[in-house]
């Protein structure tokens, strides 16, 4: 772009030309930037007290949304730097996909530690964090192809229907994920409620709720960004950044908070023996009327 059309003649940015569109808010950025700091340093520490390695790709989700809304911040101040947009842009829009890998493979977390017996997918979190990993890179790729250096429209398009097609598929597979969870809490609640199975860990359902809330703000967040790639960057929604805050921001940070403030850590604090799941399943058994099997006799040495 003409360096010329960059300011307007009382010196400041001329925004309009941007690849905002519009005057952005600085102090938003420096907020949100603030916000993922304490939360990345909240689950740095509750990680490492409690060695909760499965929720490594949680704080990297934090410390990617810290990368992004920090160069926001820096790309507000000189916003024809296309290094700086490029960065935020692709840092805002994959960070969830780290965060929502977590709260796959907590769900497996949750249901091997309670009712193991009536849980619907034993190998869930595998599943949903590989397809994770593809709506990554279909993302970043698309990603990569909307916001390059001096795109015209049809470029962006481009890869903007390349990221529909990642949200798209990611909205899926997270439709699935809370329809197992769904799925579970009702099977765990008949043991409990109607055939008296106690669970193995009592806690199950404070972290279980938690990640319920925690999915459906980022599952909201999703529809928000599958919306807003199909009207395009040029429309109202594109255009004015109190959406990005309003629905990606705010719903994200609010995930995130959930899950610190109620850390799996100190609920899924300890990991049930193969005798204890053993015992889950027979109780569970017996209490629908099946038939169970006697425990194999133990084996002396002489």
């Amino acid at each position: 772009m003409d360096a010329s059309f960059q300011k307007l003649p009382n010196g400041e940015w001329n925004y309009d030309m941007s690849p905002f569109f519009e005057k952005p808010r600085l102090y938003l950025a420096a907020i949100s930037a603030a916000v993922y700091a304490l939360l990345t340093i909240g689950h740095i520490f509750q990680g490492i007290r409690h060695k909760t390695k499965y929720m490594i790709p949680m704080i990297l989700g934090c410390i990617m949304e810290l990368v992004g809304w920090s160069y926001r911040y820096l790309s507000i101040q000189d916003p024809f730097d296309a290094t700086k947009f490029v960065v935020q842009y692709i840092a805002i829009i994959i960070a969830p996909i780290l965060i929502t890998t977590s709260l796959y493979t907590l769900l497996e977390k949750i249901m091997h530690a309670s009712h193991p017996s009536v849980a619907p997918f034993k190998k869930s979190g595998a599943v949903f964090v590989v397809v994770e990993v593809l709506t990554l890179f279909i993302q970043v790729g698309g990603a990569g192809i909307a916001s390059q250096q001096n795109a015209d429209e049809k470029t962006m398009r481009f890869g903007s229907n390349i990221m529909v097609g990642g949200i798209a598929l990611q909205l899926v597979s997270f439709s699935c994920y809370l329809g197992i969870a769904g799925l579970f809490y009702k099977r765990a609640q008949d043991l409990e409620v109607k055939q008296h199975v106690v669970p193995l860990n009592s806690k199950w359902k404070h972290i279980f709720n938690t990640l319920v809330i925690s999915s459906i703000a980022v599952f909201i967040r999703s529809i928000f960004r599958l919306i807003e790639f199909i009207v395009g960057y040029s429309s109202a929604l594109g255009k004015n950044e109190l959406y990005l805050y309003g629905f990606d921001f705010l719903l994200m940070a609010f995930a995130v908070t959930c899950v610190n403030v109620i850390h799996p850590g100190r609920v899924l604090n300890h990991i049930p023996t193969a005798a204890e799941i053993d015992l889950e399943k027979r109780n569970a058994t017996a209490a629908r009327g099946g038939q169970v099997e006697a425990p194999a006799p133990a084996i002396r040495s002489n």
